[in-house]
């Protein structure tokens, strides 16, 4: 009789918390300089199962040239209209300013399964809308890009 019960909360433990894969977290980073700027990306992306669930997206955009640093002003102006602050069900994006640093942060929060193309093409990500790639096919593509994937 024990084992009869015991094998019942097996099955029903088995059932209630799932038989599939684990989640997974990757975390995939760049730097590029261009021009007197240079930008840090990090990528943190979360898969259910196997299947891409969510990402947040933070680019650190800093000001390296005296060039650059004199028209900051004009440079910050210029991000705010590119990466106005959004909340939606699926899409948040917000900023931090750090003037005396030459820094300006742009965080993306983006959900795959409610995000339209056409809401991520801003941040160029529209080929993430609706995707559900494989742990495997994003980091790869990302290192294919240029990311360092961990």
């Amino acid at each position: 009789m024990k084992k009869g019960i015991l094998l019942v909360l097996a099955f029903v433990l088995l059932f209630v918390t799932g038989c599939g894969k684990a989640d997974k977290n990757l975390t995939c980073t760049t730097t590029q300089e261009v021009s007197g700027i240079k930008v840090a990306a990090e990528a943190k992306m979360l898969f259910k199962g196997d299947e891409f669930n969510n990402l947040v997206l933070t680019m650190d955009i800093t000001a390296t040239s005296d060039l650059m640093k004199n028209s900051w002003s004009l440079i910050e102006q210029t991000y705010d209209k590119q990466y106005a602050a959004v909340n939606k069900d699926g899409l948040k994006v917000s900023t931090k300013k750090d003037a005396s640093n030459y820094k300006y942060t742009v965080i993306v929060e983006a959900d795959p399964a409610k995000a339209s193309a056409s809401e991520l093409s801003p941040y160029g990500m529209s080929s993430l809308a609706g995707a559900k790639d494989s742990y495997d096919t994003v980091k790869s593509g990302l290192e294919s890009a240029g990311y360092t994937c961990k």
